[in-house]
């Protein structure tokens, strides 16, 4: 998982990714935080952050212009203000803003908003593709489906094909199930893929997928779960 910090006061950063990587420490070996010090620094970035902690009240470009020129660049990272200005909390709907951290720190306050955070982006999770045998560690939200065919998975990601020696079940086990799910005995699909279900067909940007009657029931409880708690 890829995290940002973007305070003026470096200090300040120091102590929230500690209190961060206390917080994520099972997951330790997948962190990488890096800390900015201004909004330019941030955006001049090219890396493709997952969560990014971004101080309001910073000089040149505060945090409010940077979660716009954010958006402007598509980013999918999720933004947590961190903030002492309870009364710009209203300009956090311009950006999106998933949650607030009130200065100073509360541990409780962090710990919560880091856990609700990571629980609703279990897309972000990478696992490693090969495509011409070249490795791609790849979001898992960034896959439309996955397919068995002749002893290994094929996984379709945009309008590519990478491709991995593996069983259904196998890659099952390293993705989330609350984000991916059986459609039949060959597919697995990503919830937040779906563009629409009618009877047993799943829609899908340029594609169409069947679901099996014996999925079904299954498939389509867990959809519905997804829909209302982790869609976003």
């Amino acid at each position: 998982m890829k995290i940002a910090i973007c305070d003026d006061v470096k200090e300040f950063s120091i102590i929230l990714e500690e209190k961060i990587r206390h917080i994520l420490k099972e997951n330790a070996n997948e962190l990488h935080i890096d800390i900015f010090e201004s909004g330019n620094d941030l955006i001049d970035s090219d890396v493709d952050y997952d969560l990014i902690f971004l101080d309001i009240d910073m000089p040149e470009m505060d945090g409010i212009e940077t979660g716009k020129k954010l958006i402007q660049r598509e980013s999918l990272a999720k933004i947590i203000l961190v903030t002492s200005r309870i009364e710009r909390f209203k300009e956090a709907f311009a950006i999106q803003a998933f949650r607030f951290v009130t200065k100073p720190v509360e541990d409780a306050e962090l710990e919560k908003a880091v856990n609700e955070a990571t629980e609703k982006n279990a897309e972000l999770k990478r696992i490693e593709l090969f495509q011409d045998r070249m490795a791609y560690h790849i979001k898992c939200g960034d896959i439309k489906y996955i397919r068995a065919i002749n002893g290994q998975v094929e996984i379709f990601v945009g309008k590519h094909i990478l491709k991995k020696k593996s069983t259904l079940s196998e890659i099952m086990e390293e993705l989330d199930s609350h984000i991916f799910a059986y459609i039949n005995r060959h597919e697995i699909v990503n919830f937040g893929k779906i563009e629409k279900i009618e009877g047993k067909t799943i829609f899908l940007k340029g594609e169409q997928l069947k679901l099996s009657r014996r999925e079904a029931p299954q498939f389509l409880d867990k959809y519905m779960e997804f829909d209302l708690k982790y869609r976003r």
